[in-house]
């Protein structure tokens, strides 16, 4: 079986930071979900399920029946359910994303440009066997990481948080963890939309909102996490409070 493995995303952006990082996400290009399953197994790793969003560890004889369910088309990357399978590696939990035959498309579904950079791996469990100067960078996330500069993979703004308008948060988060600034491209797009974006939040999860803003606020100065909200035009930040007040996490 012919595939390609690649280290993505925030491990990658951490990497060229010179900052440890926890998030370890693998693409694999090539193969199927259930194939990609199959070669976890092989290497006898431990399979992470999530069950009615619980994650639990399974023993692998346990996964027969659960590979009998799986389709055997390619799985693609929006396909969180099926295109995703966690695996804990060496003690670590690793997310191992299935791209089909499309590990470009992949990194331009991300959000922002220094999450969307990949360095291949030579060996699909061994998160070292790769080489820097490998580094795949389609659209100019290490630059920007340079610059200091949020800007989204998509050229239009508004198609990045439109697909998912959590995003919002976590560039602001972002912007306060690495001293960034957003591109001009998306401060006028927050503008022109405010109206539009605040009404996307109706659909949002509330958890997944306070999540992003626990992160904010863990921030070193409190100061510099609300005037970094600040940024965000008034009727989306109202909307964004709102929302949490109309539709309280309980636990």
């Amino acid at each position: 079986m012919h595939y390609s493995a690649y280290l993505v995303g925030g491990w990658v952006r951490d990497l060229l930071l010179g900052v440890e990082s926890a998030d370890i996400d693998v693409c694999v290009a090539g193969v199927t979900y259930k194939q990609l399953l199959l070669l976890l197994l092989a290497a006898e790793v431990e399979i992470i399920l999530p069950v009615r969003d619980v994650e639990y560890l399974v023993l692998n004889d346990q996964l027969e029946d659960y590979l009998e369910r799986q389709p055997e088309s390619n799985s693609s990357f929006t396909a969180v359910e099926n295109g995703v399978i966690k695996a804990k590696v060496r003690g670590r939990v690793i997310d191992f994303i299935v791209a089909g035959d499309s590990f470009k498309y992949n990194l331009e579904c991300r959000d922002f440009t220094f999450n969307a950079m990949a360095l291949p791996l030579t060996d699909l469990l061994a998160f070292d066997s790769y080489n820097v100067q490998d580094l795949i960078d389609y659209h100019g996330g290490a630059r920007d990481l340079l610059t200091k500069t949020v800007r989204t993979v998509s050229k239009d703004p508004m198609i990045c948080f439109r697909d998912d308008p959590v995003r919002l948060l976590r560039m602001i988060r972002f912007m306060l963890q690495f001293d960034m600034q957003m591109h001009q491209d998306i401060y006028g797009t927050l503008h022109e939309n405010d109206s539009t974006l605040a009404g996307l939040y109706a659909n949002i999860n509330p958890s997944r909102t306070c999540n992003e803003l626990k992160k904010i606020f863990s921030h070193e100065s409190t100061v510099a996490a609300i005037c970094a909200l600040q940024l965000l035009p008034v009727y989306l930040r109202c909307s964004i409070f709102n929302h949490i007040q109309l539709n309280p996490v309980t636990k």
